[in-house]
């Protein structure tokens, strides 16, 4: 089988995607698991930001891991210009901004990003050049 770039970089991310997230799993197990650490990050959450704008560390991770499944996606569709567009994820919202080529190009990163593993909502801040 034949890669190009396009499929070697969007396997490259998800590579890397995988590690982050086994590197998560090893460091619960190296810390005594996540019950203690969750209850933690929650205690945190509520007492630190009364604005509600702190994000634990696992759901920094999640929206991390967010952003790369959609990047990678974008990298392995051929309608999709992913160098063009900036992923943004905060606890599952995923907001899209940047220029593309076509309403068409646009609709695709959308229904994309809908479907990709945790995402809740897409903002659609992308500008149709031309």
């Amino acid at each position: 089988m034949k890669l190009d770039r396009t499929h070697l970089e969007a396997l490259a991310l998800a590579g890397m995607v995988a590690l982050s997230a086994a590197g998560c799993s090893t460091w619960n197990r190296m810390t005594g698991g996540g019950s203690a650490v969750a209850a933690n990050d929650a205690a945190i959450s509520t007492s630190t930001e009364p604005t509600g704008t702190h994000r634990s560390l696992g759901r920094t991770a999640e929206d991390d891991a967010i952003t790369a499944r959609v990047k990678a996606a974008f990298i392995a569709d051929k309608t999709v210009k992913a160098h063009d567009i900036d992923v943004d994820t905060d606890r599952g919202v995923v907001t899209l901004k940047g220029t593309v080529a076509s309403p068409v190009e646009r609709d695709r990163a959308v229904a994309i990003a809908n479907r990709t593993k945790g995402v809740f909502e897409v903002r659609d801040q992308l500008t149709v050049s031309g």
